[in-house]
């Protein structure tokens, strides 16, 4: 479960800590009660964003709390800058109005949101349509791993065959799926050259399924600015029509200009952001792949454990890559 408190206006934002450290936040407003949010733990995220104008001031609150029994299992891998960067986007595009709810209009999410999605499902396949959800699921909560925990489980596994056999692998635990079928070929006794085959050919598939999904969030992208022009042609004929009628103008003009905003903000506010980190997830995974193939290539071989962290550090980011060097020599 994850709750998300969001304010939008008000006269007066306080905050700060209280006496024994913990973070404190009390928004006041005139149609609001007091609020406060108190006993920011391990479990809680907590956000204050404040705009100020020239005659209010403006506050974001953005509270996610996960249970004790799910928090090292979801929040662990939760991507806290995709929720806060989403969030923090829609407030500082609607701030700078003074009644956000004038940019809402029926039709004009009908025409956009409707007719993109719609095309969408119309171009691609039913089953990829189906798996569309998980894929924006994962630009907030991904379990890519780090490198460097890959690379030390690697390290521990050819340490553990060095001493007991390949055998004394199925004692290992594994979380990452990639690894565990690895390990299942050294186990079974596969030769290497089986074993390098169907990780590369794993490797590809899920490169490919990963594509899938990218790619339909990069048509919404493509089709979002375009179902808003449709919106904005279909609202300007509904005004030329209707000249002689001064009531409707209003909304027909209300159509013709909502519809290029919400096409222009649903491209560049979720589908090309969405798109984006899905791909940078994609590439990490990737060099994830190569280092697991290059480390269970190398525990097949038999080397000598000490060689195989000069085999894979090159897989990590050169930032951490000398974190690590300079933490051994501290060692």
């Amino acid at each position: 479960m994850c709750e998300i408190i969001f304010f939008l206006g008000g006269e007066q934002c306080t905050g700060g800590l209280d006496g024994r450290g913990r973070a404190r936040r009390t928004i006041r407003g005139p149609k609001l009660q007091d609020t406060s949010v108190d006993d920011i733990g391990n479990n809680t995220q907590f956000l204050v964003i404040n705009r100020h104008s020239a005659k209010t001031i403006w506050a974001v609150t953005v509270k996610t709390r996960f249970p004790d029994k799910i928090f090292s299992h979801l929040g662990g891998h939760m991507d806290f800058a995709s929720i806060v960067g989403l969030i923090a986007a829609i407030f500082f595009l609607t701030s700078g109005v003074s009644d956000p709810s004038s940019l809402y209009d029926a039709n004009s999410v009908f025409i956009v949101l409707g007719g993109t999605v719609s095309i969408v499902l119309y171009r691609s396949k039913l089953s990829d349509a189906k798996s569309l959800g998980a894929v924006i699921g994962k630009v907030f909560v991904n379990k890519t791993e780090d490198p460097e925990v890959l690379i030390d489980q690697l390290i521990e596994m050819a340490q553990v065959t060095r001493k007991d056999g390949l055998i004394a692998l199925e004692r290992v635990e594994i979380s990452n799926r990639f690894l565990q079928k690895g390990v299942r070929a050294l186990v079974d006794g596969n030769k290497a050259e089986m074993i390098l085959e169907a990780l590369e050919r794993d490797k590809d598939l899920m490169a490919a399924r990963h594509e899938t999904g990218s790619d339909m969030l990069g048509a919404g992208a493509e089709l979002a600015p375009g179902m808003g022009m449709i919106g904005t042609l279909i609202g300007l004929v509904g005004l030329l029509s209707t000249l002689d009628d001064p009531a409707s103008i209003g909304p027909n003009m209300a159509v013709a200009l909502l519809t290029t905003l919400y096409g222009s903000v649903l491209a560049n506010v979720f589908f090309i952001p969405m798109g984006q980190k899905l791909e940078g997830y994609s590439k990490r995974e990737a060099n994830n792949n190569d280092l697991i193939i290059a480390g269970i290539m190398f525990i097949k071989s038999g080397k000598n454990p000490r060689l195989l962290e000069d085999t894979l550090t090159p897989f990590m980011v050169p930032k951490e890559k000398q974190k690590r060097e300079a933490a051994q020599a501290v060692e």
